[in-house]
């Protein structure tokens, strides 16, 4: 299991770099985050379509933010669009 974090690897492009390889290997692949704003989450977002687990759960950690910040429901993560896309707040 390989644990890739962006903050660690130097970004989304390093961090697809580092996961690359595990998955021809069919090494497990889990995407984890610091601490982080919803905005600093959303590459990771990418990322987790590729991982057998996803932990991007920083964003609930922090007590305060923006009105547009991350939400758990029955233990899926949602993100606003607007801090992927630039649309709307999700519904």
């Amino acid at each position: 299991m390989v644990n890739v974090k962006l903050d660690k690897t130097g970004g989304l492009t390093e961090a697809l770099l580092a996961i690359a390889p595990r998955s021809a290997e069919a090494c497990g692949i889990m995407v984890g985050c610091m601490l982080g704003t919803s905005l600093a989450m959303a590459p990771a977002f990418l990322l987790a379509s590729q991982a057998d687990y996803v932990d991007l759960d920083g964003p609930l950690l922090l007590g305060c933010g923006s009105a547009r910040r991350a939400c758990a429901s029955t233990g899926a993560l949602c993100i606003p669009r607007r801090a992927t896309s630039g649309a709307e707040e999700a519904d």
